[in-house]
């Protein structure tokens, strides 16, 4: 099976997670909860994978950090993937993220937040733990500023989550 027929399959299951290791059980993460995908995955059919995902930039940075980030799109998903060394070899986990984010409302978040778009200046830090939506609400507050108001937004991400298209405002992402 290839990683491309894993993130559909992940999909299908309306997964937003994808974790692959070594020799273990493929699992996806549907609801919270870790649903095995099939059979163990051998180390080097999971080594094949990331040599695909991977330009000779990052294959290198992977081989002296032991660990990459990227994002990238499979079969039509964007995903946000980390590469990782194991003590059973490699590790891949792949988020599966929406094609887009709406507005504060459409991600059933609290209106109150839109205050955070208001200032003219500043910086906005969203913190938490993996999986509570940190990317989601930064996504929504840019797609509410740039819905409303002309402004010229620029976006440091390391992996590149969202992409967006200008509206009202002109946001640069790097």
């Amino acid at each position: 099976m290839s990683f491309k027929d894993l993130i559909v399959k992940a999909s299908r299951l309306g997964a937003s997670d994808l974790h692959l290791e070594s020799g273990t059980t493929m699992v996806a993460r549907v609801r919270g909860e870790l649903t095995p995908l099939g059979e163990a995955l051998p180390g080097q059919q999971l080594m094949d994978m990331a040599r695909e995902l991977l330009n000779e930039e990052d294959w290198g940075d992977f081989n002296s950090r032991g660990s990459v980030d990227l994002s990238v799109v499979v079969a039509g998903i964007r995903c946000r993937i980390n590469l990782f060394r194991t003590l059973r070899g490699l590790g891949l986990a792949a988020r599966l993220l929406l094609p887009a984010v709406g507005n504060l409302r459409s991600c059933n978040l609290h209106p109150e937040l839109r205050r955070l778009i208001v200032p003219t200046t500043g910086l906005v830090l969203v913190s938490g733990p993996t999986g509570s939506g940190k990317s989601t609400t930064l996504a929504a507050l840019l797609e509410e500023a740039n819905s409303s108001r002309a402004l010229n937004i620029i976006t440091l991400e390391s992996p590149l989550e969202y992409v967006f298209a200008n509206r009202r405002s002109f946001i640069r992402q790097r």
